[in-house]
């Protein structure tokens, strides 16, 4: 695989932006809704930049329909 590309949708609080801690959480609950095995993915997240790095199982679950 060379690369992954992730459409992740965050909304934002009615009181202004997400801080990262929230923006972690939602990544991880997504990851854990939508991946069997999303345990083994890592999120990053750093002034609103999301990085997700690990292994998947198959190749088709590392790219975006």
């Amino acid at each position: 695989m060379r690369a992954i590309a992730n459409e992740i949708h965050v909304r934002l609080h009615e009181r202004g932006v997400p801080s990262d801690t929230d923006i972690a959480q939602a990544v991880a609950d997504t990851l854990s809704k939508v991946l069997p095995a999303s345990g083994r993915i890592q999120c990053v997240v750093q002034n609103g930049i999301v990085i997700l790095s690990g292994q998947v199982a198959f190749g088709e679950q590392g790219s975006a329909p």
